[in-house]
């Protein structure tokens, strides 16, 4: 899981670092910001978690606390992971719009 995670996440990043490098416009560094904030944000997301889980574990008195923490670490990996996803199938929608629209003007007749 963690694998599939960090997997997408490179994925994007360098698909998004590719894509500013063949345009080269001020529109692909916006995107290229956009999905460095949500790389940066997603980062601390995942810090926040393992802290806390840190936090749990460190203060464990027994194994049914430790077990707790375990818990509590899976399922908020679990809702992050669900929250990427989501985001991710945003960006993909993004993406096609963009591609449509390029589409779309490559279809147009030139004018004259």
């Amino acid at each position: 899981m963690k694998t599939l995670l960090c997997t997408a996440i490179v994925f994007s990043l360098a698909f998004t670092n590719a894509y500013a490098d063949k345009k080269g416009g001020g529109e692909n560094k916006e995107m290229f910001n956009k999905h460095k904030e949500e790389f940066v944000s997603d980062m601390e997301s995942k810090v926040s978690i393992f802290q806390k889980a840190k936090d749990c574990a460190s203060s464990a008195q027994d194994q049914q606390a430790m077990q707790k923490c375990h818990q509590d670490l899976q399922k908020a990996n679990q809702e992050l992971e669900a929250k990427m996803r989501e985001k991710h199938k945003e960006n993909i929608d993004e993406q096609i719009k963009h591609l449509q629209d390029e589409k779309s003007k490559l279809d147009q007749p030139k004018e004259k």
